[in-house]
């Protein structure tokens, strides 16, 4: 019951004669004056208080008063604008002849389209929608011309559409209950409500199998009801309202629990309740912490297993798909491994893994896969078999920081990028970058253009720190990362790039070397212990693998180290 139908309403058949004089019309609201008096409505027993007003000629003449009541007319009509594939408009807007075409109605956004709920008086209503400030009309509706050479929509409303009970025996005649009913034996309860006519129809019992296609209109799950699209945390404060205060809501949305879509790893419940003439409005949001990791899987997955013979190979990890090429060129083979596009998947996993070709291992940590990556690329004389196994570290749900949001909605434009960011989230990772851009949006700016960092280096960092809702760290960013966030005294993100570090497989020459010039306590003190007294034996180790010399180690490792550049270190 209700209207579904965009720009428009359902229009029922009545199925029976009307309601007998003396019994209140369902659907309209009355106001009766006077002192009150039960009567009983014939129809279904239900008691009604109405006021009767009592006058001198009344008393003396013993005469019935007349009842007076006024109507209050209006129903409720459903507006729709439905979104396609190529076009999301940002705004919708509705202007219609029933208040002569003064006020611009906004509709509010929900998955798929743009909707409203508007109370009009029965008759003839002519209506335009404004998408994007461009007015358009709905060529799904009925249209008409207007008096400026265009069209309009147009609809009519007729009182009986909203006849309560005409409505309910319309449903009822339509759902699966009713067709079971004129199948069975003539029978006459006591009651007649539709309610307890589906339940008569329960109690029976019989024999006979159902038809499956009796329970086929079940499939689907019910619409929402109209009255709930009107959710206060769905729209917009009014602008004379005070901004910490929400609307008083309908009784239809207390006692409900409602939930935001998890954006940039946040999820935030709500609900209201009333006590008395007070609303009280309760939420609470749960925020992925930065400083809490998953842990680790201990044993990988195997997740293809082929040979260098066979040219292309598959396998799935969690949500992808994973695709092994090999070619064969004069003397080496071109060992290629990457991730299939998948249309519609956002995600992105946190993974170790490892590639072993015949005998030879390649272990990777901490890396990032995504739909559409070129995982790894390597030319071997190695010949036999190849098994690729992985274990996941921490699933992630990415963002499309190209598009904006309620949330991401200050720009970053660095040719050729343009990056939507949430500079609340960004701002609590410190240092003057973040901080420089929070006080030009609270200023009223909507957009920075930066020139001092390289574009490649700007997509980075933001990747690193908008993208995932949480800093995260992996092989292909971290040294990117530790130079910008030493540069703008990003603490935050040292810290992230310091236990990368400690986790990571690297020299640890290597990483005295970070600690060093980055200023890592942490990272020098568990490296340090883990050379234990082997340290200049370990610096020679170092020095022969990479064919460096000791001036080439950083100056400061150096002297923290005590060695001088007369020192001779014999590779």
């Amino acid at each position: 019951m209700g209207n579904n139908q965009p720009g428009g309403y359902n229009k029922r058949d009545r199925p029976g004669e009307g309601f007998p004089g003396g019994v209140s019309t369902p659907g309209r609201h009355r106001t009766f004056s006077g002192n009150p008096q039960s009567i009983s409505n014939p129809e279904d027993g239900c008691p009604v208080q109405v006021k009767i007003a009592k006058s001198d000629d009344d008393m003396e003449g013993g005469v019935a008063p007349n009842v007076q009541f006024k109507e209050t007319n209006e129903y409720p009509v459903v507006f729709k604008w439905h979104c396609s594939a190529t076009s999301q408009p940002r705004s919708v807007y509705i202007c219609g002849s029933w208040d002569g075409w003064r006020q611009k109605i906004p509709l509010v956004k929900s998955s798929s389209d743009f909707s409203t709920i508007l109370e009009l008086t029965p008759g003839h209503h002519e209506y335009k929608f404004m998408v994007d400030n461009k007015w358009v009309v709905d060529d799904n509706q009925p249209k008409t011309n207007n008096n400026l050479g265009g069209e309009n929509n147009v609809m009519s409303i007729d009182e009986d559409d909203f006849e309560v009970f005409d409505a309910l025996d319309k449903d009822l005649a339509s759902s699966n209950a009713g067709e079971a009913m004129r199948g069975a034996p003539n029978h006459q309860p006591s009651h007649d409500t539709p309610n307890d006519r589906e339940l008569e129809k329960l109690r029976a019992f019989t024999q006979d199998i159902p038809d499956r296609n009796e329970f086929a209109k079940a499939h689907n799950p019910p619409a929402l009801p109209p009255h709930l699209l009107q959710v206060i945390l769905n729209k917009d404060t009014p602008v004379q309202c005070d901004p910490n205060v929400l609307p008083e809501p309908n009784h239809v949305m207390l006692n409900h629990l409602y939930a935001l879509s998890i954006k940039d790893g946040v999820m935030v419940l709500s609900a209201t309740h009333r006590y008395r003439k007070k609303y009280e409005g309760v939420g609470c949001s749960y925020v992925e912490p930065h400083s809490v990791r998953p842990l680790r899987m201990s044993q990988q997955t195997t997740i293809i297993r082929s040979s260098t013979k066979k040219r292309k190979a598959e396998g799935n990890f969690e949500l992808l798909t994973l695709q092994l090429e090999v070619r064969e060129l004069a003397s080496t083979s071109n060992i290629t491994l990457r991730i299939l596009p998948v249309e519609s998947l956002n995600i992105a996993i946190l993974v170790d893994y490892t590639l072993t070709i015949d005998r030879e291992k390649i272990k990777i940590n901490r890396d990032l896969w995504e739909p559409g990556k070129v995982v790894l690329e390597k030319q071997t004389n190695c010949s036999g078999s190849i098994v690729l196994s992985a274990c996941t570290i921490q699933l992630l749900s990415p963002v499309d920081l190209n598009r904006p949001t309620a949330y991401r909605n200050f720009e970053v434009r660095c040719p050729p990028y343009n990056f939507h960011v949430d500079l609340r989230l960004l701002a609590e990772l410190g240092g003057p970058l973040f901080k420089g851009w929070k006080v030009e949006q609270e200023a009223g700016v909507d957009f920075v253009e930066v020139t001092d960092i390289p574009p490649e280096d700007v997509k980075i960092l933001l990747h690193a720190t908008a993208r995932f809702g949480s800093v995260i760290i992996h092989k292909d960013n971290y040294q990117v990362m530790s130079i910008l966030a030493s540069q703008y005294r990003m603490l935050t993100v040292l810290r992230e790039v310091e236990s990368y570090l400690i986790a990571a497989n690297l020299p640890l020459i290597r990483k005295l070397e970070y600690a060093a010039e980055l200023r890592m306590a942490r990272l020098y003190d568990m490296t340090m212990r883990e050379i234990g007294l082997n340290t200049v034996e370990e610096l020679h180790r170092y020095l022969r693998d990479n064919g460096d010399r000791l001036q080439d180690v950083h100056w400061m490792l150096r002297s923290a180290l005590g060695l001088n550049n007369d020192y001779v270190c014999i590779p």
